[in-house]
């Protein structure tokens, strides 16, 4: 075993997986139980639940990653995904939940008729699920083969398979306790590396970040002159400090553009307006993001909370979807 630490944290970690969604299957006696766990997730519980759907994966790796690599154009990522789900809780939440329906596909063939519809929310939802799914999936075999040292083809399978029993023993119930434990893990997480890399690399100063970040190139500027690149010869019986490649670019390519430099990855304002737009929809459209709503009682609860309840009474079903029943 390559690393006994991490093959434990990661043994454990699966072991409390499978154990919540087995405890969850207590909770799953029906239908509705399994898919939307009859309703019965409170509003709290559901939050961190979606909380730990967009901290996911793609957050916690890939938004970091986009960053680092294209500068501070990336951040458009992280703020399209933010008002994307502001906009699903305003626009979809309450609605969705006050139209009486089991799903979306139900909505919508009761708000514009034709079973042709639901054929197509079906074969979308498949779709979309497997372009999700598919790269969660080659992110955790490539996560754990750099933890483990195993083989890749066997890192997927593990991480297929853990997540299909996740699902089948616990359904929605269990689904959505390791969801909101996920959530809570990958906020401490965040929260801890910031501070940890602060402490270690910026003195404790976290303004010190965007200083060098102004003094360095992104790595999608500096690959292209890596290859001219001298980097001085460490001091004897000494190593290389961690920004040392990129004080490197910078001391000899001091006409690249730094990683606050706008425009690099997005350059005009069609390329912002096409990515954000992107995201607001493509989080609108998640089939895993829309049936949360379901999971809870009432609207209120769909929107996480709102206290008033004269506003869902007012937001009906005839005024939100025209019908409450297909035609």
């Amino acid at each position: 075993m390559d690393n006994p630490i991490a093959f434990s944290i990661l043994a454990v970690s699966l072991a409390l997986v499978v154990y919540i969604s087995w405890w969850g299957k207590r909770f799953t006696t029906t239908t509705t139980d399994f898919y939307v766990a009859g309703g019965k997730i409170s509003a709290r519980l559901n939050g961190w639940a979606m909380f730990g759907d967009y901290c996911s994966a793609a957050s916690f790796l890939g938004v970091a990653g986009a960053i680092a690599l294209a500068g501070i154009d990336s951040w458009w990522v992280a703020i399209g995904f933010f008002g994307a789900w502001v906009f699903v809780l305003i626009a979809l939440a309450g609605p969705l939940k006050s139209s009486g329906k089991f799903t979306v596909a139900d909505v919508l063939v009761g708000r514009f008729g034709g079973r042709s519809l639901k054929f197509l929310a079906m074969a979308t939802t498949v779709v979309i699920g497997t372009l999700y799914l598919v790269p969660q999936i080659v992110g955790a075999g490539h996560l754990f083969q750099l933890l483990l040292g195993w083989d890749y083809n066997v890192t997927v399978v593990v991480s297929a398979v853990t997540m299909g029993l996740m699902v089948i023993l616990g359904g929605m119930m269990g689904t959505t306790y390791n969801q909101a434990i996920q959530g809570v893990i990958l906020l401490a997480a965040m929260l801890g590396l910031f501070v940890f890399a602060t402490v270690l690399y910026f003195g404790g100063n976290p303004f010190a970040i965007i200083g060098h970040a102004m003094d360095a190139a992104p790595p999608t500027e500096a690959v292209k002159v890596i290859g001219q690149v001298v980097v001085p010869p460490a001091a004897e019986g000494a190593a290389h400090g961690p920004f040392v490649l990129a004080e490197a670019v910078r001391q000899g390519f001091a006409d690249l553009p730094n990683a606050l430099t706008p425009g690099l990855a997005v350059p005009d304002v069609w390329s912002q307006v096409s990515l954000v737009l992107g995201l607001l929809l493509g989080v609108a459209g998640l089939p895993h993001i829309l049936i949360r709503f379901y999971t809870v009682k009432d609207a209120a609860d769909a929107k996480k909370g709102r206290s008033s309840r004269s506003s869902v009474s007012r937001c009906s079903t005839s005024r939100c979807f025209s019908s409450a029943s297909p035609r």
